[in-house]
């Protein structure tokens, strides 16, 4: 018989198939077999390597901070519900001290990195959700209220497991940028790491005493939990490229090389760049071939914004 971290080949449907091939089965190694090949490509995702190499775009880091502040609020939400769920006072305590480090050390990076990112107050305090972020968000809320203890468990493990894995990955060789290694450093950490092998004794020990549907319930929501981080990993740079080269370093001001119409010119790129303190948008013609600016014109009319993000220009 192989050990549970050992096993290999075709998952079985049933954790009590698996657990009849394991010397010491865990419940939640597996979800995380049944969560393949989605659970690999959460962990070992572009955006989590680019990242660790302190190659990833300051645009596309921007974006995923802005979007993932937002999700913070509904995932701390959870972490609360979690709470009232927890069977005793022990568990309560784990969870309420988890709560005390989100909400104080990674608030604390978010804000400096806002500020090191160039990412406005507007866009800190009232983001637009994108739409990966509204599913990820809805499906949480849905996860929290219409399931018990080990549904909210189901959720919650992979969302801070697939961080702890990859973190700790790339923690062997960070990055220059603090906001490429404190945001590994948060997530590869012997805190964190003893909160996640935590979370995982709590499922892995209510997990077994669940019904075989409640159980398939709970492996289904767990890898939708991974597939929705693969979209918001995934979103980061779709949802950057709406703003197609934003220009972070420039506090209140945010540029976009737009889609023109066939009235314009062929090969010309028309960046836009928005004042965002008097609302003022100026339109500069860039050549792709030379990459500086060879015209400007005056005030753009007729502008029109697109849930905030993505400005397309008419005539």
């Amino acid at each position: 018989m192989n050990s549970d971290s050992h096993t290999t080949g075709e998952v079985a449907d049933s954790f009590t198939a698996y657990a009849e091939k394991c010397d010491n089965p865990r419940f939640t190694s597996w979800l995380r077999k049944q969560a393949e090949p989605a659970w690999t490509e959460a962990t070992n995702h572009q955006m989590t390597q680019e990242l660790g190499a302190g190659i990833l775009e300051e645009a596309v880091m921007a974006q995923y901070l802005v979007q993932d502040y937002v999700f913070l609020d509904t995932l701390v939400g959870v972490f609360g519900y979690a709470v009232g769920q927890a069977p005793t006072m022990t568990e309560k305590r784990q969870f309420v001290e988890f709560l005390d480090l989100v909400t104080d050390d990674e608030n604390d990076y978010f804000e400096r990195s806002f500020e090191a990112l160039g990412i406005s107050e507007r866009h800190r305090d009232d983001p637009v959700r994108t739409e990966t972020t509204e599913s990820f968000i809805d499906f949480l809320e849905l996860a929290k209220q219409q399931g018990g203890y080990a549904e909210t468990l189901a959720v919650l493990v992979p969302a801070e497991w697939v961080y702890l894995s990859w973190a700790t990955r790339e923690s062997e060789n960070p990055p220059e940028a603090f906001y490429f290694t404190e945001w590994i450093d948060l997530h590869a950490n012997e805190r964190f790491n003893t909160f996640v092998m935590w979370l995982r004794e709590q499922l892995d020990t209510v997990g077994p005493t669940l019904s075989s549907r409640r159980q398939r319930r709970v492996a289904r929501l767990f890898e939708r939990t991974v597939t929705h981080e693969i979209a918001f990993f995934d979103d980061a740079y779709d949802s950057a490229e709406s703003l197609i080269g934003v220009s972070w370093l420039w506090p209140s001001w945010y540029c976009a090389c737009l889609r023109t119409d066939n009235s314009h010119p062929p090969g010309i790129i028309y960046q836009i760049f928005w004042n965002t303190a008097d609302m003022s948008v100026y339109q500069y013609c860039k050549n792709p071939n030379m990459r500086h600016i060879v015209a400007r014109a005056e005030i753009i009319p007729n502008i029109y914004t697109y849930n905030s993000r993505a400005i397309h220009f008419f005539d």
